[in-house]
Formats: structure tokens, sequence, C-alpha cells
């Protein structure tokens, strides 16, 4: 089993652990098990686009932490493509939306 399925099974069956306890039942070192599991959460996290009810070619990205507002012209361009990361980008586009990375 590898080692990103030990600690989601760990935490599964023993949801109140802390990272202490699961670094100490499951043999890792707390700083590994935390990188591990911040790695986890990042791939796993889904990212959702809403549309303005107030404002036409304005929508709201949530990505699991933070809520940020995008903003399109007429073609659907993302006018503001920078504030978002390659992850989020690339989300964003499998939605439609057009992102010129350029400067």
């Amino acid at each position: 089993m590898k080692k990103s399925q030990r600690i989601s099974q760990y935490f599964l069956q023993n949801p109140d652990s802390t990272l202490d306890e699961a670094s100490v039942d499951l043999k890792i070192p707390k700083s590994t098990l935390q990188g591990l599991v911040v790695k986890e959460f990042e791939e796993s996290r889904q990212i959702y686009i809403v549309p303005s009810l107030a404002r036409e070619n304005e929508f709201y990205v949530f990505n699991g932490i933070n809520e940020r507002v995008l903003y399109t012209n007429y073609k659907n361009e993302v006018k503001n493509w920078e504030i978002f990361n390659v992850k989020e980008k690339k989300e964003i586009r499998s939605k439609g939306f057009i992102i010129i990375d350029h400067y």
C-alpha cells in the first residue's frame, strides 16, 4: 500500500487523531506526514466556477480555500488570469474560458 493510501486510511479510521499521533502510529516523521497531507489536499480539491447574478462577464472561482472574481470580455477571454495558479488555469480552460498567457 502506498504511503498516501496508508495515511488516508489511517485518518478515515481515526478521524480525531492529531499529526503527532499519526506520526507515531504510522512511523513517519511529522514533517513528512504534514507535507504529504498538504499535497494530498492540494491534488484532491475541486474548483468551482459560478456566474455572478449581478454582473455580466463576472464569475466567482472557489478552490476550497479562496474565492476570487474572474472577469471576462465578450469573447469569454479571462482578463485577470494572472491571479490564478496553474491548476486553476487548467480547470478554468476546461470550463470553456479562454486564457491567453502573455504580458
